[in-house]
């Protein structure tokens, strides 16, 4: 993760509370009223693109997921909009004509690439046109963030609000007092105990590019597939949404709904606890010996030791969830409360340590919430008046995958038909 420069990510224990503090500062709710609003826009344009497509359904599921959650980031962090593209126009290949989002798109999508090599090394004459392709990129994301943060700092030194979005408030964690470097290189000057350097700032741009997209995106896309194959959902999905929307125009859906949608939030909820983006937490004892309990025994951990506690078994275990943690079941996230049982439906609290797709703790995702919000805004969005039906794929089909995560999702095929106004939802307990 070491690409721009240190992150939260990658400093550390001396360094990360200096870090963690300007990322999570700009996560506030003034921010997620952005990010409702540019996740339903987002949605709406995604909805257009598959009812216009070919009768062979929609082939691109987790691109498509890619292109709405980078669209999202990138007009509610850095004031960046862009319009909804489908996967295979999203790729510029051509020097020199990538926009912001294009380049993050490739940064993201060979980000082990970049891991693996520094950028500055694919970019010479002999590079391979695939490797270049992506050192173009990478340099042009670079200029793009060193742009975004110029712009702020001069705003903010007139006195000026700034653009408003996460960029804005990293950039007030700039360390005024150290002597910054903007060229091309890529040392790091060491910023004071309470600011961040430029290339820190670079760095945890990046970071929370990579952190706040790509694990979103693919929890959406196992979402929506999975409700592809449980019409019962979705009709339980969509009897919420029509109560809580009053049928009202997406338009006009207000922030506050957020906190209403239970059901949306139960099947983000569940397809996170089955289906975790990331199923371990790499961890590393402090300076004393922690004491972890297992069972009846006390087990004392020496400073230093490597740990990786394994969120798919906490997150399946049948003495928290039940006898059938494997299954896919929003519902048992779903609570009667109020004085009349079952009138009022509440969200399961889990019991602490056993939910975790977030981290947990004070290293906690800064960005939880704003993937909440980008969630139920989607998932309301799409179910409002559409559902999703699997497309088999018949035997003497030569549809071939076009990218090469569409292997995991073959035969899942999908497209779409409206749901009709009079249509009857199942009980709530469905699912």
């Amino acid at each position: 993760m070491y690409i721009y420069g240190p992150s939260v990510f990658t400093v550390g224990l001396q360094d990360w509370p200096r870090h963690r503090n300007a990322v999570s500062r700009p996560f506030n709710e003034a921010i997620m009223k952005f990010v409702w609003d540019e996740s339903l826009r987002q949605t709406q344009a995604m909805v257009q693109y598959w009812t216009s497509g070919s009768e062979a359904g929609i082939t691109d599921m987790q691109e498509n997921m890619r292109t709405l959650s980078l669209n999202v980031l990138a007009v509610t962090a850095f004031r960046e909009s862009y319009d909804f593209r489908g996967s295979p126009h999203l790729e510029d290949d051509k020097a020199g004509t990538q926009s912001y989002r294009d380049a993050l798109f490739i940064v993201h999508k060979y980000a082990i690439h970049l891991m693996l090599i520094p950028y500055r090394f694919l970019t010479g004459p002999m590079t391979p046109r695939s490797l270049a392709k992506i050192g173009l990129a990478a340099t042009s994301l670079k200029g793009f963030m060193m742009k975004m943060v110029t712009e702020e700092a001069a705003a903010l030194s007139r006195g000026e609000p700034g653009s408003g979005g996460l960029i804005t408030h990293l950039v007030r964690a700039l360390d005024q007092k150290t002597p910054q470097r903007t060229g091309s290189g890529d040392d790091v000057k060491k910023a004071g105990k309470g600011g961040l350097s430029v290339d820190e700032i670079l760095g945890n741009i990046f970071v929370i590019n990579f952190a706040g997209h790509d694990t979103t995106a693919i929890t959406l896309a196992f979402a929506v597939m999975l409700l592809a194959a449980h019409p019962e959902v979705q009709e339980w999905l969509h009897e919420e949404i029509t109560t809580v929307t009053q049928r009202k125009p997406v338009e006009d859906w207000d922030y506050a709904l957020f906190s209403r949608l239970k059901r949306c939030h139960a099947v983000f909820f569940e397809t996170l606890r089955v289906y975790p983006p990331i199923t371990g937490l790499p961890k590393i004892t402090s300076e004393k010996v922690q004491a972890l309990r297992v069972g009846d025994r006390v087990l004392a951990l020496p400073p230093g030791t490597e740990t990786y506690p394994m969120v798919l078994g906490v997150q399946t275990d049948p003495n928290y969830w039940g006898g059938d943690p494997y299954v896919w079941r929003p519902s048992r996230w779903i609570v009667p409360s109020g004085a009349a049982a079952g009138t009022v439906e509440e969200l399961l609290v889990p019991q602490k340590g056993t939910f975790c797709p977030w981290a947990d703790g004070p290293q906690g995702c800064a960005g939880k919430k704003f993937s909440q919000v980008e969630a139920v805004a989607m998932l309301a969005c799409l179910f409002k008046t559409h559902r999703l039906h699997p497309k088999t794929q018949t035997a003497d089909a030569k549809d071939e995958p076009s990218w090469p995560g569409e292997a995991r999702v073959r035969g899942v095929w999908t497209n779409w038909e409206g749901m009709k106004e009079e249509s009857k939802p199942k009980s709530p307990s469905a699912g």
